[in-house]
């Protein structure tokens, strides 16, 4: 297939202890049907091989630059890469997934067709459970949005379908990236915080429904208990002030504050789920924690005005919404339930509701 138009793509790599993965990765940026491409890896101060094998990779293709840094996080991996780019678009990948060949021209394509400012395409969540793999598509249908109004409108769409909250499905247009100041934040959660940066002033907005960016979204033998974090709920609020923050400024009708409050009612459903799952805590410890997040104003004005999900999120959100601490925590312990012993169906169930 011949391009009419052929821009440098900068693609981004923020690398830390991923040397049985990276190869992998760049392999598939490699392997792209699309070639004007400069790759930028950014080691963030590895204590594994990553570092070789990057050198390595830099011996092997002659498009890549390797930058390295000491451990700050992949947020300032990902800042040192955008100071380096050369190219038209930033794209950014995780080191440790990998795409199939046509992605990032369909990518390209769509941004050159339309003029993007931004390109938010689809992907594959990949989990393993169980020693099974499954594999799960996100995508909405392709679509061009001419002006701020009109992708305002369907924004929430993609805010709870997950599309919008990470950076290795999107290419952005760099001069809007350098016009706006837009770096990502040394915090919780980094990858939405950005991309809620750049779609406050965004006009020109393309979807393309291409889903093949393969996310790892657990690897393989990986299937192990982590300590519960205390600030969960903390973070989650914040990050959901934020979300509203800039929606709000767009004087959205009450359909889309209700899909906008859904967001949140899931999200606040999860934080439960690991609260009431979590063995590092007492069972007094997990009431008080789950009361305080039933009496929390901004959860019980989401919970009023929700209004979107499917059959099985509303039915845990409505348990919520009866603010009985027993029977949240109830809650929280059957989707936990469900989760270890039916991972797949669990999996299959909560996307696709």
């Amino acid at each position: 297939m011949v391009m009419l138009v052929d821009p440098l793509v900068s693609a981004i790599l923020p690398v830390y202890n991923v040397d049985k993965y990276l190869e992998k990765a760049i392999g598939s940026l490699e392997n792209q049907t699309y070639k004007k491409m400069e790759v930028i890896i950014v080691d963030d101060g590895s204590t594994d091989s990553s570092n070789e094998v990057a050198q390595y990779l830099v011996r092997k293709y002659s498009n890549i630059t390797l930058v390295t840094q000491k451990n700050q996080g992949a947020a300032a991996a990902r800042n040192a890469g955008i100071k380096k780019a050369k190219g038209k678009y930033l794209y950014f990948m995780d080191p440790d997934d990998w795409m199939k060949r046509s992605y990032i021209e369909s990518l390209v394509k769509s941004a050159e067709k339309n003029h993007s400012e931004l390109v938010i395409g689809g992907f594959t969540n990949i989990y393993y459970k169980h020693a099974k793999e499954l594999h799960l598509p996100v995508f909405s249908n392709e679509f061009n949005y001419k002006d701020a109004k009109e992708f305002r409108k369907n924004a929430t769409v993609y805010l709870n379908n997950t599309m919008l909250a990470v950076p290795w499905n999107k290419l952005y247009l760099a001069k809007y990236i350098q016009e706006n100041e837009l770096w990502f934040p040394r915090i919780k959660w980094d990858d939405l915080h950005f991309n809620l940066e750049v779609i406050r002033n965004v006009s020109r907005v393309s979807i393309s429904e291409n889903t093949g960016y393969q996310f790892l979204r657990n690897r393989p033998g990986s299937e192990t208990t982590t300590v519960f974090n205390e600030s969960l709920f903390a973070n989650r609020k914040k990050q959901f002030l934020h979300v509203l923050e800039i929606f709000q400024n767009w004087n959205l009708k009450d359909i889309e504050k209700g899909q906008l409050y859904y967001y949140y009612s899931s999200r606040i459903v999860q934080v439960v789920q690991e609260i009431a799952s979590a063995e590092s805590i007492s069972k007094l410890k997990k009431r008080e924690l789950v009361k305080a997040i039933l009496n929390d104003t901004t959860v019980e004005e989401a919970l009023k005005r929700e209004n979107g999900g499917g059959f099985i999120m509303g039915l845990a959100i409505a348990v919520l919404k009866t603010r009985n601490v027993s029977s949240a925590i109830l809650l929280g312990r059957i989707i936990s339930f469900v989760k270890n012993k039916f991972g797949l169906i669990f999996l299959k169930g909560k996307l696709q509701v």
